[in-house]
């Protein structure tokens, strides 16, 4: 004996499997929050928001494959150590709902990065979907000794007062280049006198003399 299928009971099949499913309603996550949250200092770098949003994801993810992070490549956001930007204090829940159809965000840090507060908060809404789409979430395994990628090199304009002092710096160098110099002729012109010096001079009167000088001590020396 066949069975019989009407098209309202087929459209109920499909409905079930392919739409209710998907919106299976949201586990509260706020002790997994806690817990990986609990692991950081009370005051957060962007990149620790980053690597606790993850985490939490990453562990919901395999109870119900629809939590994930929300990409956001705008600035005021934060960075997985692979590079990846993302919002720094939400999870994505990308299960469609009659108020939003992309998903939902549910906010995990309150006053992320300067406080570890671990809150749940679900927003109404996705209110930027095309911008901030849903990922996966990464092993937080695979972030271990990966080093985070190069930020871009900072253009420090000349500062005034730097310039001024390295050329005062050259300028002392040089100074002390001519004192060192200037020392070893005198150094020079003294021994020179202690082996006595030949002077001449002239006088209309007399002519020209000529005689030798010599220092003091070469005199007592002689003696």
């Amino acid at each position: 004996m066949k069975t019989l299928v009407t098209w309202h009971q087929y459209l109920q099949v499909l409905f079930d499997h392919y739409v209710r499913k998907e919106r299976t309603p949201m586990q509260n996550l706020l002790e997994i929050v806690k817990q990986v949250a609990g692991k950081y200092p009370a005051k957060l770098s962007h990149e620790q928001c980053a690597l606790i949003v993850n985490e939490v994801a990453w562990i919901a993810s395999k109870t119900d494959p629809n939590w994930g992070i929300s990409a956001k490549p705008n600035p005021k956001n934060a960075r997985l150590p692979n590079g990846t930007l993302i919002a720094e204090d939400v999870l994505h829940h990308k299960a469609p709902t009659a108020d939003s159809p992309h998903g939902t965000i549910v906010d995990i840090l309150a006053g992320a990065p300067d406080r570890n507060e671990p809150v749940w908060i679900i927003q109404p809404y996705h209110g930027n979907p095309s911008g901030r789409p849903w990922l996966p979430p990464f092993d937080p395994l695979s972030f271990i000794a990966m080093p985070l990628p190069p930020l871009p090199p900072v253009q420090i304009a000349p500062d005034p007062v730097l310039e001024a002092i390295a050329h005062l710096q050259d300028r002392i160098t040089a100074l002390a280049h001519d004192m060192n110099v200037t020392a070893h002729e005198l150094l020079a012109l003294r021994n020179e006198f202690k082996r006595g010096m030949v002077i001449r001079i002239q006088s209309r009167p007399f002519g020209e003399s000529r005689g030798t000088v010599r220092s003091p001590e070469d005199d007592e020396t002689r003696r």
